[in-house]
């Protein structure tokens, strides 16, 4: 696949600007970085600029026009067929092996399995879901209403006890539901669980459901490509750190350590729920966590540098998201002269 080395740029380009302003980027712009990625992966189209990064990594094109040293070479004639001599027949060279046609099969099969089992477990749990009551604890409702004032979301969620879901865990953008595992209220204070549900309504305002199913179906087109795996799997990793930001950020400074600890106390009770394109949860990446731990304890809310990564967003946006330049072929005036050359020699 001729453009696979394209597709990697923009994501070594992210990691790079990500390792250089790691001091300066607030965890929502490092998540903000990603989305240039998936655009780059999602459109089909991009305008062309001189400034593209992909211009220092164009493989050289050959002019159409005729070289000087093609004009000087003879010109084979055909065999006269009115000679006598016999003609020789041409040898028939091997048809040679259809290996794109192989590749093509086997990225269409990887596509289809892939595919398949994503929405084989999402329907499943899915179905599960929709079969369980909602959760009719006032207490329980009236924290929830009051965490979705605090952090501004307005749009209907229904909160379900259930034992389908390993951790909590936010299920759907259209009727988004809120899933807490079986008994997690008795385990759990008030104040826990404000932290808690701040972060599933972090996700539910940030849109994560339905960027996910976009990332879920851009992996599963380029599910050859180790590097955008790794990318989209570091992309999950910024986006739960950019959800613990808007937390600490509805919450007084002294409870950095109250929330860190909550995330500890359900990452040693609970585990990460099933991998679906229509879920997302407070525990999605375990191998992350404790850069999460260090982040919640440093946080201050200061909006760092927000020029600066306005800057640096807009200046990856110009390279990545626009084509090189095709070749020009020669003006007009230079293929006239070239010509009126030729005919004075």
């Amino acid at each position: 696949y001729r453009n696979v080395g394209w597709i990697t740029l923009p994501i070594l380009l992210v990691l790079l600007v990500q390792w250089l302003f790691r001091r300066q980027l607030a965890p929502s712009w490092r998540h903000a970085l990603w989305l240039l990625v998936v655009l780059r992966l999602a459109l089909p189209w991009a305008p062309e600029s001189r400034v593209s990064l992909f211009n220092w990594f164009r493989s050289p094109v050959s002019v159409s026009a005729v070289s000087p040293a093609d004009a000087m070479t003879p010109i084979a004639v055909a065999p006269d067929e009115t000679s006598s001599t016999p003609a020789v027949a041409p040898a028939i060279s091997p048809r040679p092996f259809p290996w794109r046609v192989w590749l093509a099969g086997l990225w269409l099969a990887g596509v289809m399995l892939l595919a398949g089992k994503l929405l084989g477990t999402s329907r499943q749990l899915g179905t599960g879901i929709r079969r369980q009551r909602p959760v009719t604890d006032p207490t329980m409702l009236n924290l929830l209403e009051d965490c979705k004032q605090e952090v501004g979301v307005h749009t209907p969620l229904t909160l379900i006890e259930t034992s389908a879901v390993g951790s909590p865990s936010l299920h759907g953008f259209v009727r988004p539901r809120l899933l807490l595992p079986a008994g997690f209220a008795q385990n759990f204070s008030p104040s826990e669980l404000r932290y808690v549900f701040l972060h599933e309504l972090g996700h539910v305002k940030r849109g994560d459901i339905l960027l996910n199913w976009l990332t879920t179906g851009l992996l599963v087109l380029h599910w050859f490509n180790p590097l955008v795996w790794f990318a989209f799997s570091r992309m999950q990793a910024d986006r739960e750190l950019a959800c613990d930001a808007l937390v600490l950020a509805h919450t007084r400074d002294a409870e950095n350590q109250s929330y860190g600890q909550t995330i500890i106390k359900l990452l040693e009770t609970f585990c990460r729920p099933a991998r679906s394109p229509g879920m997302v949860g407070i525990l999605e990446n375990k191998n992350q966590m404790r850069r999460r731990i260090s982040m919640i304890a440093k946080f201050k809310k200061t909006n760092r540098w927000p020029l600066a990564a306005m800057a640096v967003f807009a200046g990856l946006a110009i390279v990545t998201l626009t084509n090189a330049q095709s070749p020009t072929s020669p003006a007009p005036a230079d293929a006239a002269g070239v010509a009126t050359a030729d005919e004075q020699g």
